[in-house]
């Protein structure tokens, strides 16, 4: 994410940039918060050094006058609540520091929609037939090898089953995925959990701004892997890395999962947006 020293020091090069990815998110409740925050340390540091200052003086008379002691007990009331309300805009800060996109590179064109696409290049002819090709949700079913009627009736809209050849040629590619990577382009396959920590999600950008779109247990706080990358990225968070160690090269495969809210009312028939798919 965006440092907040850089959006202090950069207010309107963010402003344009929020601007041209069409984002709805705002710095000035950002920038308002961390002069809130900073008001409140300069006061809450005062109170700490005058409370050094009479604990000194304290110490070096061996008296304690009354007077003293209850204005050590004021200020330690006056300081813990302080350090509480820092804490709750801290708090919101970072949670607003996360949601701000990064800004584009200078060759990214600006669009409002995928309409607005530049299509960079492409590879190999569109087929033309000389027949109809019917979809895939009528093709699965005529070659029963996809079942919505009863993935439905397992588990709701958005889900469907793979039935027969449909579930061989669905691990057959999941294999041929992990091997082709890893016999010929030296990954290391990793088996990784399918739930995962909110320190995950948050490190990979998938919270707070897509929470909406994730599955969650709230009891363990755990969130279901949204794509396999998730966990790969996360693996080394936290830690570093000596150059003698790298490049580090992993793949996997993971069933995912997302509730698919953002794209109510689209392209929602078949398999294209079911709330459980495969991905590396």
């Amino acid at each position: 994410m965006l440092s907040l020293q850089f959006i202090r020091e950069n207010p309107e090069l963010v402003r344009e940039a929020l601007q041209k990815r069409q984002s709805d998110e705002s710095i000035d409740d950002i920038l308002a918060l961390d002069e809130q925050r900073r008001s409140l340390l300069s006061d809450v540091e005062s109170l700490k050094a005058r409370r050094n200052e009479v604990s000194k003086q304290i110490g070096k008379t061996g008296e304690k006058p009354p007077q003293l002691i209850e204005e050590m007990r004021h200020m330690g009331d006056r300081i813990k609540a302080f350090d509480e309300q820092i804490g709750t805009i801290e708090g919101q800060l970072n949670d607003r520091l996360l949601r701000v996109p990064n800004i584009p590179h200078a060759s990214v064109p600006l669009g409002k929609n995928e309409s607005d696409n530049v299509e960079i290049r492409k590879w190999g002819e569109v087929r033309e037939f000389d027949f109809t090709p019917i979809p895939h949700w009528e093709l699965g079913e005529s070659l029963d090898i996809i079942d919505f009627e009863r993935g439905a009736k397992l588990s709701g809209t958005r889900f469907y089953i793979l039935k027969g050849l449909g579930a061989h040629l669905q691990r057959a590619l999941i294999s041929f995925m992990l091997d082709l990577h890893i016999r010929e382009h030296g990954y290391t396959e990793i088996y990784p959990p399918f739930m995962l920590k909110r320190e995950c999600m948050v490190g990979s950008g998938n919270l707070p701004k897509f929470a909406d779109n994730l599955y969650h247990d709230d009891e363990d706080d755990f969130w279901f892997v949204p794509t396999a990358e998730v966990p790969l990225t996360n693996i080394h968070r936290d830690e570093i890395l000596t150059h003698d160690t790298l490049p580090l090269y992993y793949v996997a495969y993971t069933p995912c999962f997302r509730r698919e809210k953002m794209s109510a009312g689209k392209d929602t028939r078949g398999i294209k947006r079911g709330h459980q798919f495969d991905i590396r």
